[in-house]
């Protein structure tokens, strides 16, 4: 089994590792369902769903080819997530989203709901408008792809979610400035991703922007297919601090004629990069000097553009050559 042409996949792609995967997936879904009705109130008994067993009441199931009850089944991810009550008390709610192709509006996050799929090979949103962010949530097991023009795709103001095992596209089609918007006080985790800017207008793409907030990346991979030039992370503190950890995470070469910084920072900005790989021609960019930056056990491929500033802190880091990086 081959990865489809033109998908976007993780480097580390398996045909055998990933039919393994999808089938602990398929188990974990049947283990976290059974546990979920433990936990919650049964679905009345009348309930009419194509499920052998009653939806816990806690849990709701968006999937295609089958009639939807309305109440725990549906065949919109929107219809479904709207159904959920006020969740502010901490009751814990799962959406599952069965695999699939589906299109969707803007997709609100509520807190304490966890959205998720199978895997992201096999469950993908096409999001007409934006995902927008909240505390306490997740999504995960999926890929996003924005499916028309916005100055942000997903966004988080103020919120703090967590994007687990996801894919998060934003290419030909819809064009959007920044994939990941990040702004006011906001401080999200995205793990084990795939977060890919693809743009054919004369403006250059950014993949992650953290404005006045911070974001953890772990095992994360930021890039550009294509487009006139591209910025992996841009962090800008204006009226309050910026910062960005990544961890474990990979900034590839970009496409021919493309280019490319791996980490802008201006303002009150710091980044800290632990055991990452920053292929870009410029590595890190300073604004102005007075940025901060670390560096622990990575690979910087690109220059280090500080602009004569002196408050960064370099360890056991190499070159694009594999040369030592002189500690600092």
């Amino acid at each position: 089994m081959r990865a489809p042409r033109n998908a976007v996949v993780s480097p580390w792609y398996s045909p055998s590792a990933n039919r393994a995967a999808h089938l602990h997936r398929s188990a974990i879904l049947v283990c976290c369902v059974a546990v979920l009705a433990l936990n919650a109130a049964p679905a009345s008994a009348a309930q009419s769903t194509p499920y052998t067993w009653p939806v816990p009441s806690n849990v709701r199931i968006v999937q295609q080819g089958t009639t939807p009850d309305y109440v725990h089944t549906f065949a919109d991810l929107g219809q479904a997530i709207a159904s959920i009550p006020d969740t502010s008390g901490g009751a814990q709610y799962v959406v599952w989203v069965m695999p699939g192709y589906y299109q969707t509006g803007t997709i609100y996050m509520k807190p304490y709901v966890s959205i998720r799929g199978l895997a992201r090979e096999a469950v993908t949103l096409s999001v007409i408008g934006n995902v927008l962010g909240a505390n306490n949530a997740t999504i995960e097991d999926m890929t996003l792809m924005s499916a028309n023009f916005y100055l942000a795709f997903v966004r988080c103001a103020g919120t703090s979610p967590t994007f687990r095992n996801v894919t998060i596209f934003a290419g030909v089609g819809s064009s959007a400035f920044t994939t990941f918007e990040v702004t006011a006080g906001a401080s999200p985790v995205v793990e084990n991703a795939t977060i890919v800017s693809e743009l054919h207008y004369p403006f250059t793409p950014t993949g992650v922007s953290v404005t006045d907030a911070s974001i953890t990346l772990r095992n994360t991979i930021i890039k550009s297919t294509e487009g006139p030039g591209f910025v992996a992370m841009a962090i800008n503190g204006t009226s309050g601090p910026a910062t960005a950890n990544l961890i474990g995470s990979t900034l590839p070469a970009p496409p021919p004629s493309t280019p490319t910084t791996g980490i802008s920072l201006a303002g009150n900005a710091s980044a800290t990069v632990e055991g990452s790989r920053i292929d870009t021609p410029i590595a890190i960019q300073f604004a102005d000097g007075t940025q901060s930056f670390y560096s622990a056990g990575s690979r910087l491929g690109g220059t280090l553009d500080l602009a004569g500033g002196t408050n960064y802190k370099i360890v056991n880091s190499w070159d694009g050559s594999f040369n030592p990086v002189p500690n600092h």
